[in-house]
């Protein structure tokens, strides 16, 4: 399996052409992205970049990010995309489950949760899932005390619940974003983790799933 990761988009559908070439010549099964779809944006707002992803030609999964409109963590699918936010699906042949939105913090941005409540999620979610398959996780934030939750004071700021739910669980593979300057890859415990950066940004991810996990990290130019 060959993936397209992205995340925090911040509604900048002026980047999502610029991948077309990634899809066409990397031989892609589907897009991933970790939330930030929007920036403070609406159901509306997210609609255009749903629409825009949709002229890429593959299938596409997502959580909702802190920045989204908490509405859009209801939405099973949108705009024919798969929302994973405390599902789990298959997807070719692997167990793909996700929690959105971020710890609650001092910004009161639109979709925020307790460690209580993202706790839940990942294990409402964790019933969803056929066991025996493996596992995938997909994030908003990222676990802490990694790489890729680090942020340009240094200091540690992902989700203590999502750091024990990876040591407990050992999926294979967790994608997150959230973090912008903490793009990049880390392993905890056994678990291979990507955030792919900010697309807004021009940065992405891409992922291969085969047997073992290996990720690369990606930029493109303002032009595309």
């Amino acid at each position: 399996m060959r993936l397209l990761l992205i995340s925090d988009i911040h509604g900048d559908v002026q980047k999502i052409p610029c991948l077309k070439k990634v899809v066409t010549s990397d031989r892609l099964d589907a897009i991933v992205i970790c939330g930030d779809i929007t920036h403070f944006g609406s159901l509306v707002s997210a609609s255009l970049v749903f629409e825009s992803l949709g002229h890429l030609g593959l299938p596409v999964f997502f959580v909702p990010g802190n920045c989204d409109p908490r509405e859009l963590a209801s939405k099973t699918t949108f705009k024919s995309s798969e929302n994973l936010h405390g599902r789990c699906v298959m997807v070719f042949g692997r167990s793909m489950l996700g929690v959105g939105g971020c710890a609650s913090g001092p910004f009161k941005t639109p979709f925020e949760l307790s460690e209580a409540e993202t706790a839940g999620v990942l294990e409402n979610a964790l019933g969803g899932c056929s066991f025996g398959s493996d596992l995938i996780v997909v994030s908003h934030d990222a676990p802490y005390g990694t790489r890729v939750d680090l942020t340009s004071f240094g200091q540690h700021v992902g989700s203590k619940v999502l750091r024990e739910f990876v040591l407990s669980k050992n999926p294979i593979l967790l994608m997150c974003g959230h973090i912008h300057e903490a793009r990049g890859t880390d392993l905890l415990g056994a678990t291979y983790i990507v955030n792919p950066g900010p697309l807004y940004r021009g940065f992405y991810s891409l992922v291969e799933i085969d047997g073992r996990v290996e990720a690369t990290l990606h930029v493109f130019e303002k032009k595309g």
